[in-house]
């Protein structure tokens, strides 16, 4: 529900920057399932730790409407399309379990 919000909310061709570092929890597969749902593709992100700029690596997942989208930006090489996980259903307000995204 949280993502239609999000979607009324972003420019057609805007794209939503999904923060999904989590040391116990595999969060990518639960946005992709949830950019799957309303037809938008998703693009993993992984950084490293950078000691000389004392900051940890993060997760993001990049959310668009267009595939082509991701090429206008500025993203690592090892940017890769997510696809649908199988097996895994999609989180609501009424359901969630984390016993699937257990690292």
């Amino acid at each position: 529900e949280a993502f239609q919000l999000y979607f009324r909310h972003l420019k057609p061709d805007g794209i939503l920057a999904v923060h999904a570092s989590n040391k116990r929890l595999d969060l990518a597969p639960i946005v992709t399932l949830a950019a799957d749902r309303f037809g938008k593709h998703a693009w993993l992100i992984d950084t490293d730790d950078d000691e000389d700029a004392a900051a940890y690596g993060s997760t993001w997942v990049l959310v668009a409407s267009r595939a082509d989208r991701l090429a206008q930006v500025e993203v690592p090489e090892d940017t890769r399309q997510l696809t649908r996980p199988a097996n895994l259903l999609p989180w609501t307000d009424d359901y969630s379990s984390l016993y699937h995204v257990l690292r």
